[in-house]
């Protein structure tokens, strides 16, 4: 199944007393609009939410709703959504240096992708800062067997990545002043945060709408990512299912023109969501070795750090049983250590862990077996 948003969770009502905004995407990167600004697109008084899937297809597009054609939403419509979005961003950071941008993983209702970034919110300092919770299309099984779920792991990677190339980017790159961006990620949403900074690569056979196939790969008529728009970038992955789509040279070459950026991680080496035990490997139905495979986080590492104004920090450990689930990751103390030398924690008693450096590059990386 699709995972749509709540209409409620999109309300913008109140933002600008709460400093928290909500912003979803559709598979193709598309904008799901907030109920105020229905009166954007042409057919203003659809609802998404009463639209049923269409059986054992795959799609559930805003640019091709079922019954409605692509009167609901179009090129124009699109890019109003999205200035007007980055307006109202804008506006609600004001004078805010930091904005925080959380992002849900793979396999989630909309229910379980909000309480998977409220818990993520919950165990970070978002003092003094404008908070933006994503929601994109990262399918879900919907009680049915997680057989299933293997399939979905390839169109969710897809998804994810135009949900940060397409979508995300475009908001951010219209931002009215440099601020630092901090990314707080959970699984698959680490795909989105880099899609959004870096370009990610698409297999030949994968053409989402406003693509164009060229030279055997897929061509988007995409925004280049505006690095000016950053004054410094800190991202916090917990168990990122992501791989060689993302961990790749021109990503490296990318980030190298960013302002300062630091990367902190966690991946549990016996998580069998990314490493896939006993299935099949684990660049197969979409690559994430970078959540659980330390030979592979080296060599992150070694790329992202290329830029002398890059720093990578991570942390494994090897915990057989236990879930992928956002809770459990915050509770280790692996976790916990990492955030304290981000200078993330809620915590405002933690010090960084001796062992774990926050500066450029080598050494940063600890393990630890359960």
């Amino acid at each position: 199944m699709h995972t749509r948003p709540d209409k409620a969770r999109l309300d913008i009502g109140n933002v600008a007393r709460t400093s928290h905004l909500s912003i979803a995407f559709d598979q193709d990167g598309n904008h799901y609009p907030p109920a105020q600004w229905a009166h954007v697109l042409p057919n203003g008084d659809f609802d998404w939410m009463t639209i049923p899937e269409r059986g054992a297809s795959p799609a559930f597009q805003l640019r091709d709703l079922p019954g409605l054609g692509n009167t609901v939403y179009a090129d124009d419509s699109d890019e109003a959504l999205i200035q007007r979005y980055a307006e109202l961003l804008g506006a609600v950071l004001g004078e805010t240096k930091r904005l925080f941008v959380f992002i849900h993983g793979f396999n989630n209702t909309h229910r379980q992708a909000a309480n998977n970034i409220d818990a993520l919110a919950g165990a970070v300092d978002t003092s003094n800062a404008v908070r933006l919770d994503v929601f994109w299309d990262g399918l879900n099984d919907s009680g049915r067997s997680t057989a299933v779920v293997p399939f979905r792991w390839r169109k969710s990677l897809v998804y994810s990545r135009l949900a940060g190339q397409i979508g995300l980017r475009r908001v951010l790159n219209r931002l009215p002043r440099p601020v630092e961006v901090i990314f707080v990620t959970h699984s698959r949403g680490a795909g989105v945060a880099l899609a959004t900074l870096a370009d990610p690569f698409y297999a030949a056979n994968i053409c989402a709408p406003g693509g164009k196939p060229a030279g055997g790969q897929c061509r988007y008529d995409h925004e280049a990512p505006d690095y000016s728009r950053y004054s410094s970038i800190r991202m916090l992955m917990l168990a990122p299912a992501i791989g060689d789509e993302h961990i790749r040279q021109s990503t490296f070459d990318q980030i190298s023109a960013l302002a300062p950026v630091s990367i902190h991680m966690v991946a549990n080496e016996k998580d069998r969501a990314t490493c896939k035990t006993f299935l099949f490997p684990a660049h197969w139905f979409g690559d994430s070795r970078l959540g659980f495979q330390p030979s592979y986080i080296r060599g992150a590492e070694e790329g992202f750090t290329q830029n002398t104004q890059a720093s990578f920090a991570y942390r494994t450990f090897a915990a057989t049983g236990q879930s992928h689930a956002v809770t459990t990751y915050l509770q280790r103390k692996e976790t916990r250590e990492l955030m304290c030398a981000a200078g993330l924690s809620v915590d405002a008693a933690c010090a960084p862990h001796p062992n774990t450096r926050n500066g450029n590059g080598n050494g940063n990386g600890m393990s630890s077996a359960q």
